[in-house]
Formats: C-alpha cells, structure tokens, sequence
C-alpha cells in the first residue's frame, strides 16, 4: 500500500472541517438567494437540476468505482475513463438539448427548454470531473476535496449572489453550480496530478465491464431514486410548491453532506481495502453506522424541531410554507444517512447488484408514496417520500448484514444511545418553546439549539458515548490494512467465516 496514502481518519477529518465551512457559507447564502429570488426560480431550478445531476453520473458508464477500486497507478486507465466520461457526457448533452422544447411542453412551464440547454455546460463539466475525482478518491488525496469544495462554495456563491443581484433570476443558480464545478476540477486536476495520455487500456474496459455495468446501474438508480420526487412534485404540484419543498431539503440535508458525504468518499476506498479481514470490515462497518447515528440523529431532529423558526428568521415570510415541509423531510434525510453507508459498503465487498435492485424497488416507492401521498397536497407527496426513504436504507443495512453475517440487532445497537439523547434532546426543545414565546426570535432561536445541543450532549456522555466514540474514530485511524479493534459496543466480535 502506497506509504504517502492519508489515513481514512484524517482523510475524514479533512473533508468534515471543509464542510464545516461548507455548512456556514450554506446558512450565509441561503437567507440571500431566497430574499433575491422567489421560491418559482427555485423551483424551476431543481425541477431541471436532478435530471442533470442523474444524467452526468450517466456519463461515466460506472467506470470511475472501477478506477477509485483500482490499485495500480495507471495513467492509461485514467485517461480512458476520462474519455468514456466526456463523449457520454457529450452525447447526453446533445440529446438534452435536441429535446428540450418537447420536456418543457410535457411539464407544461414556461422557461424549462432555456434553462435546461443552459444546464448542459453543468452535465459536461460534470462529466470531465469523474476521473480526476476518481484519482483523489483512490489516493486518499482528500485534502483536495477539501480545498475543492470550499473554492467552489466561495466562488459559486459570490457569482450566485452577485448574478442574482442584477436581476438574472434562476440562471445566477447556474452560473453558482457551473463556477463550483470548475473549481473543484482545477483543485483536483492540480493536487492529484492528473495526467492524460495517448492511450487507450481496452483491456481495462473489457476486464471491468461487469463491475461497472452494476456500479453504473446501482449509481444511476440511487440518483434517480433522488430526483423522481423533484420532477413528481413540480409535476403534479407545480414550480411554487417544489420551490418550498427544495429550499426545505437543502436545509435538512445539510447534516448529510458535513458528515455522511466525508464518511462515504472515505470509506469506499477503506471498505475496499478492509474486504480481506472479515472481523476487521464488520467493525469499520458498524463503528460508520455508530459515527452516523451519533451526529446525524441529533443534528436531524434538532432541525425539525425548530423548523419553523429557521425558516421565520433566515427565509422570510413568502417561504413560510416551507416549515411544515422541513419538519417532515428529517425522516427523508435520516434514511439517506443510512443509505450512503450501505452503498459504500456493498462497493466495498464488490457487489454492486444489490444496490441497484433495492435502488429500483425504492425508486417504484418513492412514485408510489408520491402519487398516493398528493391526494392530501404537497406535504402528503412528502411524507411519501420520506417513508419510502427510510425503507430503503433500512433494506440495504439488513442486505449488508446478512452478507457479513452478522445480526441486524448488531448494527441497530449502535443507535441505542444517539437516539435515548435525541428523544430527550427533544422533549427539552418542547418544554423549553412554550417558555420562550415572548423573546425576540433570533434569541429564541440560539436558545432552544443551545438547550437541546447540551442535553443531548449531556445524555450522550453519560451514557458512555465518549469512549464509544473514541473507539469508532480509531477506527478509521487506518493505513492499508485496517488493524484489528474491539466492536463499538465495547465487545470483540464473533464471527463465522465468510462465505466463499
């Protein structure tokens, strides 16, 4: 194993503190943007982006999991994934384009054939991103994703704001993403040292065809599984209801993408190292689960309790609408943090195929929990949509369990402690608004995170989280190998060999 290789823990700590920035830049943009557009421009938006965020991770046809699995420096395969990557996001692209004016009458809102031939220049860009990402990824390189995301949040947010300023509406949205991408790729490019060369591996292409064709499919259905509620529900609700619902999952997803995004780039490449010592995957696996349940659960609920005090105070009054939304979307959120941590999983043990066939039965819920959810309005639609969620990342814990052979009950051990002080963490949320009416609300608001951050705290430390978490973190103190640890639970695994 390369010696210059971060370990999986501080790799995870590079990308945590670049989300933590991440996260504060998110909460200064967004109180902006929503003053100087209308929840319609944010809504036409992400009815358009999810199409352009699954069609990109099209592009790539499943290769970049190949080369962040691959062990071998090779500059060829490098620059053969980066060709794959760029004629499908050109051939993609032309198509979109080409059918633009057909989507826009079938979706019946004026503007979408523009803005979705402008979003094209975002599904190229994205798809020249793939292999440099892929060469960080599997380098451990992760302070370039650090360095990239928080370029591109600068950047993107200054030309956002700045385009939005001057009256450009949901286009200053595009420029944001546009600009951020091509941050991103120059960090990465420069930091991993990219290299293309004349060369062409075919034998590469043909030895990983099968794996790529299942990470491909498992890739492309998780995204469509996340963009299907963002087409239904500006479909049959309309641009102004999906604005409120989009703005909603922003904020709730933020806990996602400052621990469980770092989590999954880090832990691809770990599981796939770890896949060897069967004793030494079962604990990285349920350590990254007791990681997700600790900090997502408190962040999760904290957010839906006072939802609409967020949204009172850094939205405004025309996205009030959103609060109920918000509340709703934190069972959403909590099942794509369990989710991220299965895909990583199952790619770590080289099976892409689950995924994908849970990926299409949740896929099938979510249009399903949508369409009978909106005969009670939006808020119906998602309410189906955050069900539909946490079925699906229950399913793919309990698929990742009984290939490792291992208990389900092992795993959902690990919530135990995180959720006792969530549960308590809330009642003090509750008992403490009613005292609070009458202060002014930003006040309000520092006052209720402030109370239910410490009794969450509180609960958790005596429980014995502190030594739980710190035998979770070592954990992912890694290089090469993953040494031998006891369980998060305190207990040394038993385990019986693996099948063939």
């Amino acid at each position: 194993m390369a010696q210059d290789r971060e370990s999986t823990f501080f790799a995870t700590i590079w990308l945590v503190g670049s989300n933590l920035f991440r996260l504060g830049m998110a909460f200064a943009l967004i109180p902006v943007l929503t003053r100087l557009l209308s929840p319609e421009d944010y809504g036409l938006f992400n009815l358009v982006f999810p199409l352009i965020i699954t069609l990109t991770c099209a592009a790539d046809l499943g290769f970049s999991p190949v080369l962040v699995r691959s062990v071998s420096k090779n500059p060829a395969q490098e620059t053969t994934v980066l060709l794959i990557s760029i004629l499908g996001g050109a051939v993609i692209s032309l198509i979109l384009f080409a059918s633009s004016e057909a989507i826009e009458r079938r979706m019946g809102q004026p503007g979408l054939s523009v803005l979705l031939r402008e979003c094209t220049i975002v599904l190229v860009l994205g798809a020249v991103c793939s292999a440099p990402f892929a060469r960080l990824q599997r380098e451990g390189k992760m302070l370039g994703f650090a360095i990239g995301d928080v370029a591109g949040v600068v950047l993107g947010g200054v030309v956002a704001i700045v385009a939005a300023w001057n009256g450009a509406g949901v286009q200053s949205l595009v420029l944001q993403q546009a600009v951020s991408i091509i941050a991103r790729l120059s960090i990465a490019v420069f930091i991993g040292k990219f290299e293309v060369v004349f060369a062409v591996d075919k034998e590469f292409i043909s030895r990983n065809a099968k794996f790529a064709f299942y990470a491909f499919n498992s890739i492309a259905m998780n995204v469509i599984t996340k963009s299907v509620d963002s087409l239904l529900i500006g479909f049959l609700h309309g641009a102004y209801a999906l604005g409120l619902y989009s703005i909603a999952m922003q904020v709730v997803r933020l806990p996602e993408s400052l621990v469980v995004g770092p989590i999954y780039t880090t832990l691809l490449p770990a599981f796939s190292r770890a896949v060897r010592e069967r004793r030494d995957f079962v604990n990285l696996y349920t350590a990254s689960m007791f990681l997700v349940f600790s900090f997502c659960l408190s962040a999760l609920c904290g957010i839906g309790l006072v939802s609409a005090d967020i949204v009172a105070l850094f939205l405004g009054s025309k996205w009030e609408g959103a609060a109920p939304i918000l509340m709703v979307l934190i069972i959403y959120a909590f099942g794509n943090c369990i989710n991220v941590v299965q895909q990583a999983a199952l790619l770590g043990l080289e099976n892409a195929k689950i995924p994908f066939q849970i990926s299409c039965f949740s896929t099938m819920g979510v249009v399903v929990g949508i369409l009978v959810g909106s005969q009670w309005g939006v808020l119906g639609a998602v309410i189906g949509v955050s069900l539909s969620n946490l079925a699906t990342g229950l399913a793919m814990m309990v698929a990742v369990c009984r290939l490792l052979e291992i208990p389900t009950s092992t795993v959902l051990r690990q919530a135990v402690l995180p959720l006792a002080a969530a549960v308590t963490m809330a009642m003090s949320i509750v008992i403490s608004r009613d005292l609070l009416l009458a202060v002014d609300p930003f006040v309000r608001l520092g006052s209720l995170i402030s109370i239910g951050g410490s009794v969450f705290i509180s609960v958790y430390l005596l429980g014995g989280g502190y030594t739980k978490l710190q035998i979770a973190l070592g954990s992912l103190r890694i290089r090469g190998e993953i040494p031998g640890h006891i369980d998060v639970d305190g207990s040394s695994p038993s385990l019986r060999p693996a099948r063939s």
